[in-house]
């Protein structure tokens, strides 16, 4: 169950595509100009936990806060073991070379999985186009990797499925074993790949085969959630639980309706419905005529279309898109991968690079705006997170403070205490979440006291945040930053949590060099703190 060997003969192919991907990615970082710096703090959030993981063994953002603060434990692995392996110096970069090296690996899978050369090269165009690979490495996250990963454990499920041996040999076994493991490592989102294979395994009963599904794709959420609920978190990471609400929902059991409403309600706010829905109806249309020409079921094709639009459906339904396209690459991979898989059976090879005209024709607009976002959003974060971040290294050395985006602030001032307000990176919220008394204003007073913080650096725009602020913190200052194009939030406030602390505060903030753009606002009232919070004035 290897990749085929049809990728020797196709070397020259996959070393163009590559060449063109890897200098479209420094023109992207030439782009982004200086310094360097991530479009997301959940890069920084995935480093600190890995430097934290790799020097006190700790899983969390600092040794003080254990926190499962992604549904990538993989990923965090990897980085911890680059903290061990390489320059300190190079650290920060290697998310990023981590990612070229995905980009690679899936260009080289798609150029390698067609019997048609043709197919592949219009295939891997289009990937390359519509799935924003440039922009989506840019991230410094694990997206790329959970794509490849994801589609060679597509390919060679449906492979094992379509074998006609009854008796799968142990190797192909524990090749699938190890294939879904290391999907649902990377991403918890591939248990929505994984289920519609192991149906099709139990519906031909292959139940060797639907054993290696289950336990390859069980072992990374059990054994890390067994391993988290023994260090006092919960078997889901922060991170799932606080995008499913199960705190709202009343518990594990009766989440699904709120998760359905939420997602939902997230699919509406983006605006590649269109996209997604042609997408999905092609690769839907393509599989009826397939089976009208071939009449074949356990085929690998027709097997591995049903599973995309599966796993589709299935992340539409219960998990989350946008955000620079990060969330959904694995999906456009896995689409696009089965709708050409079956044109390659349908189509002549004129009409593959037509198929794949049209397809990048679709999605031209949306990856123009997601390439754009992504360079403007690099100077974004710089001025919404690195600037704060340096603002507590010089001003709080030492001292707790409070954030709700904890990634860079943990980065870069890890001699501070950092605490997450919203709880990915801590604990304590999804706590009084599950207690009786919740978690609202009075519970977030009441910790920061405990926790002897000092000050707290707010997106006070975000509702999620803004409910909770307590009446008796001083807002001292508050910052306007000029442009959010990922996020839209543009005011940040910086609060007094202890009441001896307002001159310190005030002095701090007078004497920190402003970012370009930022306006600053020295002791607005908490009626003009949201002054200006969006460009659009409807939000």
């Amino acid at each position: 169950m290897q990749i085929p060997d049809r990728l020797n003969t196709r070397i020259p192919t996959a070393s163009i595509l590559i060449a063109v991907y890897l200098v479209s990615v420094f023109i992207l970082f030439h782009l982004a100009g200086p310094p360097f710096f991530y479009p997301m703090d959940d890069t920084y959030i995935h480093t600190a936990t890995a430097r934290t993981l790799a020097t006190t063994g700790v899983w969390g953002v600092s040794p003080a806060s254990p926190a499962a603060a992604s549904s990538s434990p993989l990923w965090t692995v990897l980085l911890a073991g680059a903290w061990l392996t390489s320059p300190r110096a190079w650290f920060v970069g290697l998310p990023l070379a981590l990612n070229l090296l995905a980009g690679c690996a899936l260009i080289l899978l798609l150029v390698g999985m067609f019997r048609q050369k043709a197919a592949a090269l219009a295939l891997a165009a289009v990937i390359f186009c519509a799935a924003a690979l440039p922009s989506v490495s840019m991230l410094g996250m694990e997206h790329l990797l959970h794509a490849f990963c994801a589609l060679l454990l597509g390919i060679a499920g449906c492979r094992a499925l379509a074998d006609p041996d009854e008796n799968s040999d142990f190797k192909t076994l524990a090749w699938i074993a190890l294939l879904s493991a290391a999907a649902d490592a990377v991403r918890y989102e591939s248990l929505f790949l994984v289920a519609p294979l192991a149906a099709l395994a139990a519906l031909r009963r292959r139940w060797p085969l639907v054993l290696a599904f289950g336990l390859g794709a069980a072992t990374p959420v059990l054994g890390f959630g067994l391993l988290w609920i023994h260090n006092g978190g919960w078997l889901l990471p922060n991170s799932l639980l606080l995008k499913t609400d199960v705190t709202k929902a009343g518990g594990m059991a009766s989440s699904l309706a709120a998760i359905a409403a939420r997602s939902m309600k997230n699919l509406h706010s983006v605006n590649f419905i269109g996209e997604f829905s042609a997408m999905i109806i092609g690769v839907v249309a393509f599989l009826y005529f397939y089976w009208k020409k071939f009449r074949q079921v356990w085929d690998v094709p027709l097997l591995f279309g049903l599973c995309a639009v599966a796993a589709t459906a299935a992340h539409l339904a219960f998990a989350s898109v946008g955000w620079l396209v990060r969330y959904e690459a694995w999906l456009i991979v896995l689409d696009l991968a089965a709708l050409f898989l079956l044109a390659e059976r349908l189509l002549a090879p004129r009409a593959l690079f037509l198929l794949a005209a049209l397809v990048a024709a679709l999605f031209a607009a949306r990856v123009v705006d997601a390439t754009a976002r992504t360079v403007l959003s690099i100077d974004d974060r710089r001025v919404q997170h690195l600037a704060p971040a340096l603002f507590v290294k010089a001003n709080y050395p030492g001292e707790t403070i409070m954030v709700n985006d904890i990634g860079a602030v943990a980065w870069f001032a890890p001699q501070s205490q950092a605490l997450d307000v919203f709880g990915l990176g801590d604990n304590e919220p999804l706590r009084l979440s599950f207690s009786p008394g919740g978690y609202d204003s009075a519970a977030l007073r009441d910790w920061a006291l405990r926790a002897n913080a000092r000050i707290a650096i707010l997106e006070v725009c975000w509702k999620a945040i803004s409910r909770l602020v307590p009446d008796e913190w001083s807002l001292v200052a508050s910052w306007r930053i000029p442009r959010n194009v990922v996020f839209g939030e543009h005011v940040i406030g910086f609060f007094a949590t202890s009441p001896d602390e307002d001159v310190k505060l005030d002095r701090a903030m007078a004497q920190f060099p402003l970012p370009e753009g930022v306006a600053l606002k020295m002791r607005p009232s908490r009626a003009a703190m949201k002054d200006g919070c969006y460009d659009d004035p409807a939000r």
